[in-house]
Order: C-alpha cells, then structure tokens, then sequence
C-alpha cells in the first residue's frame, strides 16, 4: 500500500507561483522551436 501511495503524484497546493510556472511552461511549449521544453 505504501508503494502505491509513493508512486501518486503529491497533492498540488493552491498557490500562484505553480500556476504561474504551469502557464509559463505551457506558453513556452506552444513556441515553434519548443526548445528544452520537449
């Protein structure tokens, strides 16, 4: 059981910075040349 529980992801908490990042990374993602990102 506690393998199981490991290999879920972490509870993402409600805060800006993470969704900034989130949105940055996808922004950046949808450049033609998608860079590092891919």
């Amino acid at each position: 059981s506690c393998a199981t529980g490991a290999r879920r992801p972490p509870p993402v908490n409600p805060s800006p910075r993470p969704a900034a990042l989130v949105l940055l990374v996808r922004a950046l993602d949808q450049l033609p040349t998608g860079g590092p990102w891919r």
